[in-house]
């Protein structure tokens, strides 16, 4: 349940991972023991995730789960109960054997921490600023966030490539405005 990982993390960084073109970069400016939180198929490119999180159980997401988990068996997998998307929902997605804590998505902006609830925001990336906030973090850094997609080396990313377009400004606009957003929830959730 989300409510047993409340401050599990104390005082640690969270570094939340995209899946732009700074994946290739060095990671060795990465605070030892920072807790690692992959979105969507950046589970199955980064070494030793610790959780995992997605949306909407698009048709690749049994794939990027299963590719997630081979590479990091280890991974919890953060996802909201009650996301359909064609009819297919995650709890028939998840490899029988993985760790998952199931949420809710909220869908307004919550003045304090929900027990069982993600605020769900524009993407993911709301969700997974506001879980690091109630693992116990307080430091984010993003990784992958830099205004590209999958497009730029879609050998990597074989499923998803098709939901980007190089130079596509939107797309660029609507991932900055993601991060934008989950920083904002990440402050509001902090106790002061």
């Amino acid at each position: 349940m989300l409510a047993d990982l409340i401050s599990i993390h104390t005082g640690c960084c969270a570094v939340i991972y995209g899946k732009g073109p700074s994946l290739r970069t060095d990671h060795r400016s990465i605070p030892d023991n920072s807790i690692k939180i992959a979105i969507n198929d950046a589970g199955y490119y980064v070494d030793d995730v610790d959780y995992l999180m997605m949306h909407d159980p698009i048709p690749e997401a049994e794939e990027i789960l299963s590719r997630s988990y081979i590479k990091n068996p280890d991974v919890t997998m953060v996802l909201p109960s009650c996301s359909v998307f064609e009819g297919i929902s995650f709890v028939s997605l998840v490899p029988p054997e993985a760790d998952v804590i199931w949420y809710t998505k909220v869908w307004e902006l919550p003045r304090k921490q929900s027990a069982n609830g993600l605020w769900a925001g524009s993407s993911t990336t709301c969700s997974a600023v506001q879980f690091a906030n109630l693992i116990g973090c307080r430091q984010v850094r993003f990784v992958g966030f830099d205004g590209h997609g999958t497009e730029s080396y879609a050998e990597d990313w074989p499923l998803l490539a098709h939901y980007a377009n190089p130079g596509d400004q939107k797309k660029t606009y609507m991932r900055t405005n993601a991060v934008a957003s989950g920083v904002a929830a990440f402050y509001c959730m902090r106790e002061v």
